[in-house]
């Protein structure tokens, strides 16, 4: 004899066996899984942006080099002057002293504006916005600050132009020669400065923020703690800033160099 069960009754049964929810072990499974995916992709995609970053400031710093060696063809073979001041004003990058200071002369060699031709608060946020050769990517900088004087993401090795021991010392008007530098490919001539007190070695204080000119006590160590390093002779690195901070030794005086990397040439 055939049995008819009511109309939608197997059905019925189907559907709620469909609807039933996850259970609480499938749901912590799922919510493991995905921690470790973050905890895997998040600081891969961290360190991708930091190279990035590096990268793209290597490029800045090649441009400077570039200005270098044209500036450099077309005077003599002469360097630009590191400035008169470690941190200067506005108003200083202005003066008649600064006229062949780097930060001056050189941007017009790759088409951008001198320090001294900006003059607005809009033309100061060109040193931080990241798109200007001023600018080093990543960097983290009030607007506020800038506008008070020039905060600086690169700076001119201050060893070059010194009055210590045998160093020729002028005063911006009588520039020095290519040619007085004995080994032009390992002396450093602009690298990324550091442009807060955790963005470098930690023993050092605010006067090694944002300079103009500098050693290797005032370099940067954004990139994971690496930094960029445009040599005399026009080439670019990518050196361990710890490395290149030496533990703070001055490299003026004996055991203060590194064999690699030339601050202080005389």
């Amino acid at each position: 004899m055939l049995r008819f069960f009511p109309s939608g009754h197997s059905s019925t049964r189907t559907v709620n066996s469909c609807n039933r929810g996850f259970s609480l072990v499938e749901l912590l499974t799922v919510v493991a899984i995905l921690g470790v995916l973050a905890a895997i992709i998040i600081p891969s995609i961290s360190a991708i942006r930091v190279n990035s970053l590096r990268t793209a400031s290597a490029s800045n710093l090649r441009e400077w080099a570039g200005a270098l060696l044209l500036f450099s063809s077309e005077q003599g073979q002469k360097i630009p002057y590191e400035g008169t001041y470690d941190q200067p004003s506005w108003s200083q990058v202005r003066a008649p002293s600064e006229t062949n200071a780097w930060f001056n002369v050189l941007p017009e060699y790759v088409e951008s504006p001198p320090l001294s031709s900006l003059r607005s608060s809009s033309d100061y946020d060109r040193m931080i916005d990241g798109k200007s050769i001023h600018s080093a990517p990543g960097i983290e900088i009030e607007e506020r600050d800038n506008r008070r004087r020039p905060m600086f993401s690169y700076m001119m090795n201050s060893q070059i132009y010194s009055n210590e021991g045998n160093a020729v010392s002028n005063s911006g008007s009588d520039l020095i020669r290519l040619s007085l530098i004995a080994n032009p490919s390992r002396t450093i001539f602009i690298t990324e400065t550091r442009t807060s007190l955790d963005d470098g070695a930690p023993n050092e204080d605010n006067d090694r923020i944002a300079r103009a000119k500098g050693r290797n006590n005032s370099i940067s160590y954004r990139y994971n703690n690496q930094t960029n390093v445009a040599f005399l002779d026009g080439h670019v690195a990518t050196v361990d800033s710890k490395t290149l901070y030496n533990s703070g030794r001055d490299p003026s005086v004996n055991g203060g160099q590194l064999d690699a990397y030339v601050w202080f040439p005389w």
